[in-house]
């Protein structure tokens, strides 16, 4: 088996075997496994196995920094592909900051837990739609593309969110419709996901179940993230509460939208970092 692929990059290796090694029948046996081994320790990485049979059948197995020893199967059953792909879902909204602040911005935007609940629901539909046609090659777009207009995106919310500090901006389709807004934004957060999921990849004839599982695992990070925030809201304050400081100073903080301040500056330093990839 030849090393091939990325010699400079350390933790992405790929592996080309010229000759079937895995039987007649192209079947992985129990012996069949990866033993990963680091210098000392490992430094916190998951690990991502794909690998592609001679009929043309593609596995992938995720996992996380504690396994250290991978066996290949021979097929992956139908509760180990759910497993597999809602973790890695998961993981992908856990690590994808942008994303996150995105959600942040839609919090904000809503401000009662009814209308964010229907808000979220709108930037589910959005960029469940496109994920699904990304990922099933129905529609695609450069990614590079998407990874410079998702700050973007970051940046005109936050800027409609300070300026609904006046009453007169709050006419505008961001304040009266958050949802149709949020779904606009999520069919382009899709194409992000999408990306992700591409470079997992579908396992043969398990695709709408790798799909919609990896989907899941972003919902279930997404409403996680909404909940610890409005937690730390209201935790914060109770506490402002029980040591008798001025409610209404702590009402002001959070009227005035502070926080979209250092979220529109992260944003405008993605955009330029992100654009300027684009050019060298």
């Amino acid at each position: 088996m030849d090393e091939v692929g990325y010699p400079d990059i350390v933790g992405v290796t790929r592996y080309r075997c010229e000759s079937s090694f895995l039987g007649a029948e192209d079947e992985v046996t129990s012996s069949m496994q990866i033993q990963l081994v680091y210098p000392v320790a490992n430094p916190v990485l998951s690990t991502l196995v794909h690998f592609e049979r001679l009929n043309g059948e593609r596995v992938s197995i995720f996992n996380g920094p504690e396994v250290l020893d991978l066996k290949l199967p021979s097929r992956i059953s139908f509760w180990e592909c759910v497993s597999q792909y809602i973790e890695a879902g998961l993981d992908h909204i856990f690590e994808g900051y942008d994303h996150l602040l995105f959600v942040l911005c839609l919090v904000f935007i809503a401000q009662s837990l009814k209308t964010v609940l229907i808000t979220i629901t709108g930037f589910t539909l959005g960029h469940s739609l496109t994920l699904g046609l990304a990922s099933l090659n129905y529609f695609t777009i450069r990614i590079d593309v998407v990874e410079v207009l998702i700050p973007l995106s970051i940046m005109m919310l936050a800027a409609e969110i300070l300026k609904g500090k006046s009453s007169r901006y709050k006419e505008t389709l961001a304040w009266r419709h958050p949802a149709a807004v949020a779904a606009g934004f999520g069919l382009l957060h899709g194409f992000g996901f999408s990306s992700a999921l591409t470079e997992l990849g579908l396992p043969y004839g398990q695709k709408m179940v790798a799909l919609l599982s990896f989907n899941l695992g972003v919902e279930l990070g997404q409403v996680i993230f909404v909940i610890l925030v409005m937690f730390v809201v209201s935790f914060v304050g109770m506490i402002i509460s029980s040591c008798h400081f001025p409610k209404s100073i702590f009402s002001k903080v959070i009227q005035s939208n502070i926080a979209m301040y250092p979220i529109g500056i992260t944003g405008g330093y993605w955009l330029v970092e992100r654009s300027l990839s684009l050019i060298y």
